[in-house]
This record gives structure tokens, C-alpha cells and sequence, in this order.
């Protein structure tokens, strides 16, 4: 975004002051800090500062014009991305659909942003489920989220003709042109639209909408036959399989939950999102790592409320020694877990999908996870059986950790033919 170098002593904390409010407002990103090394050994008199952000407002003609689309809309869809999070707009989100009976689809980011099971809420669905009744919809109302691949399934989630979009950001010309682009902080947005829904009397709440009710049902039967499909499987320990008896024994906890990457098309399998910002996970190779230094920020923040990283053995591997950290600040709260297949199979099989001759360049000979854990002073679990799970999470949630449970997967995850590769 920036780059930032004070030039005095004086200047470092207004510097480092403004360094944080550029990468926090609006769409957070990168400011590159340079302090002179000459400065290191100077000091200067410390103000208590904080952190003045501004909120972009609509204009009010944006405003009226978004909703004269809205209202012609027969079969509109609410597609929201972790930019409502940002904003903290999820009470106005849930009114602006209470007041139009408009379902919500969201992206990975914005999963949770209403619960999941709320009337309306079709979420953030597996990648592996058909989505093709979502392409009834006639206009789209895109907040806070990016048009990018990932985010549309790779192509499988086809954008309607019309299009209303608000985001703190610019337009990306990559994407397609939304009929209405409203530069605004989300919040902003929805608490000037839903004023409005309310002052015009002759705004009628829209029926059910025939796309949520199809598609509610028709994920119902995906998710119940995949579960189904699961439990049948021998008494091994697949991934799939860990991840389902996870949800399950998640449902009536409370936990914040951190996810790298890998986990896209298993949204199905992971505990529902019941509360805002209980789930965050990072949606591209590119940030394989993400979750246990995330999880150990959230861990700090809050040492109240357990928080989960889950992560592939590969992942792990990109800052493994992290753990120390939970260690030395005594994080009770801090669980690790490790899908142990010994490499990292979806690449292994996507080598072996595309080229000839691939040989085992992904995969590793197993490695100790439990002693290497124990070893930087994090307890481990280690579990390799479907009956080990329940108790190994029961030790491991109890508030008396940090802990790592590895577990031990049977399979290797075969990833070939996924959403990425087509």
C-alpha cells in the first residue's frame, strides 16, 4: 500500500501510528515500515496515541438508486465477504434481510457473518456442491467481497445480469462492472438503505425467496449423503472423517476456529459458523501458515475463549516453531491440530494428475509431531482411531493447555479433479 520511513526520532510513533491506520481502513493491506538504524539508539517523549479511522459514507443518490434496482429484483441474492466483518456491519446486515426477505450466500471470508441455521442464510457451501439454482438469481447485491476466482468457485458461480456493489475499495477493472459501484464502508451502506426501506410505507417485504428454499433443501440431501457416505466408511481415520466427528463434537461449544487453506471443499464437514467471527480461513496456496500465528494473536487477545488452528502437516511446517510461543506465554487456550498424512498430498496428486512419470517429490517419511510438540513445551495428543477423538478434544478444550493433536490420517486425500484443477 505505503511505504513509510520517519525522518527524525520525534516522528517514529506519529510514523508507526499512521503505518496501522493505513493497513486497517478500508481493505487491510501491506505498509512497508523502514526505520533508519541511526534512530535505534535515540529516544523521544511517548504520547498515548490512538487510532483515528474514517468511514467512507455514501452519497444518498447512490443510496435511493441501489434500492430502485433492489425493488425490481424478482430473485435477489445478498453475496457478502469478510468486508461486512471489517466493518462491523453484521446486525445491519441481518436487519436490511429481515426488512427485504433477501437470502444471503457469502463467501469463505464471510462465513459466520450471520449464524449459519438463521432463516434466510444459505452461507458459504461446500465447493463440491452443485450450485447451479443460485443461477435463477436475476441481480446480485455484492458486499464487502471480491469477485476474484476462488471466491466465485472458479467460474461455477455464475453472476446475473445485474449487479449492485459496495466496497471500500476501488473498482477492479478484472471483474466484471456492477450496474452500481458505491465506494463505502459497509456499515455505512446498510444503515442509510434500511432507514430507507423503513421510511418508504410502501415497501413491501418480497415472499420466500424460491432459490433459498430450493436450495436449502437440496444441501440438505448433499450434506446428509456425504456425512452418510463418511460414517460408512471402515473404522479408519480418514481426514473427512476427523473433520465430521470435529463438527459434531463442536456444535454445542463455543470455540473460534482458524483454518489454512486446503479445507475449501470441505466446507461441509466443518463445525457451522453459530456466531459472528468464529471462523476465518485463508483462501489460496499462497498463505499456507496462515492459522497458527492467527490463532495465537486471537489466543492473546482473549485468553477466555478457546481457539483452534487447523492445519494440514504441510502448512504446519511453515512455522512449526511457533509453538514455542504458546508455550512461553502459557496460552491455555491455544489448540493445534495437525492432519498427519505425511506430505502434502493434494499437491502430490495434482503433479500426478498433470504430468507423467510424477514421482513421490510431495510426499515425506513420517515425522514426530507429538515429541517434536513436547519438546518446544506444548502438550500432545496423538490420535490414529475414530473412538481416540472425542477424548483427545475433551483434554484438549478443558482450558489447560496449549495443546497439539495430531492425528494420524489412513488416507491421502486425493484432491484430483477439485475445483482448482478444472
Amino acid at each position: 500500500k505505503k511505504i513509510l520511513v520517519p525522518a527524525k526520532v520525534g516522528d517514529l510513533q506519529k510514523t508507526i501510528t499512521e503505518a496501522l491506520r493505513i493497513s486497517s481502513e478500508g481493505r487491510p493491506g501491506p505498509v512497508y515500515l523502514s526505520i533508519p538504524v541511526t534512530l535505534m539508539g535515540q529516544s523521544a517523549p511517548y504520547k498515548v496515541a490512538t487510532l483515528k479511522h474514517k468511514a467512507a459514507k455514501p452519497g444518498m443518490p447512490q443510496v435511493k438508486r441501489a434500492l430502485q434496482i433492489i425493488e425490481k429484483a424478482k430473485e435477489p441474492v445478498i453475496f457478502a465477504g469478510s468486508g461486512v466483518v471489517r466493518s462491523g456491519a453484521e446486525k445491519e446486515l441481518a436487519e436490511f434481510m429481515k426488512l427485504t426477505g433477501i437470502p444471503l450466500l457469502t463467501s469463505l471470508g464471510g462465513r459466520g457473518i450471520v449464524p449459519e441455521g438463521k432463516p434466510l442464510v444459505i452461507g458459504s457451501p461446500s465447493y463440491t456442491f452443485d450450485i447451479a439454482s443460485l443461477k435463477a438469481s436475476d441481480l446480485f447485491i455484492v458486499l464487502g467481497t471480491r469477485l476474484n476466482p476462488v471466491n466465485l468457485r472458479m467460474e461455477r458461480l455464475k453472476l446475473p445480469d445485474k449487479m449492485v456493489q459496495v466496497d471500500s475499495d476501488t473498482p477492479n477493472p478484472k471483474f466484471k462492472k456492477a450496474d452500481i459501484y458505491i465506494q463505502s464502508d459497509i456499515r455505512e451502506f446498510l444503515l442509510l438503505i434500511n432507514k430507507q426501506i423503513k421510511a418508504r410505507k410502501q415497501y413491501r417485504k418480497r415472499p420466500t425467496s424460491r432459490i433459498y428454499t430450493t436450495f436449502k433443501k437440496s444441501y440438505r440431501d448433499f450434506t446428509a449423503s456425504a456425512h452418510s457416505a463418511i460414517r460408512a466408511q471402515p473404522s479408519k481415520l480418514s481426514s473427512q472423517k476427523f473433520l465430521l466427528e470435529l463438527s459434531h463434537y463442536l456444535e454445542k461449544r463455543d470455540a473460534t476456529f482458524f483454518t489454512d487453506s486446503i479445507w475449501i471443499p470441505y466446507v461441509h464437514l466443518l463445525p457451522r459458523a453459530r456466531r459472528k467471527r468464529s471462523f476465518f480461513s485463508m483462501r489460496s496456496y499462497g498463505c499456507l501458515g496462515f492459522a497458527l500465528p492467527a490463532t495465537l494473536g486471537a489466543c492473546l487477545a482473549d485468553r477466555r475463549k478457546n481457539v483452534i488452528s487447523l492445519s494440514g502437516d504441510g502448512a504446519f511446517l511453515f512455522n512449526c516453531q511457533e509453538l514455542s510461543t504458546a508455550a512461553t506465554y502459557g496460552l491455555t487456550n491455544f489448540i493445534q491440530i495437525i492432519l498427519n498424512n505425511s506430505g502434502y498430498s493434494s499437491l502430490h496428486d495434482l503433479a500426478r494428475a498433470q504430468f507423467e512419470k510424477q514421482g513421490e517429490y510431495y510426499l515425506w517419511k513420517k515425522i514426530d509431531y507429538h515429541r517434536f510438540s513436547e519438546s518446544l513445551g506444548v502438550k500432545a495428543i496423538t490420535v490414529a482411531s475414530p473412538r481416540q477423538v472425542a477424548p483427545a478434544l475433551n483434554k484438549a478444550l478443558s482450558g489447560n493447555g496449549p495443546y497439539l493433536l495430531n492425528i494420524i490420517t489412513t488416507d491421502q486425500d486425493n484432491l484430483k479433479g477439485a475445483f482448482w484443477t478444472e
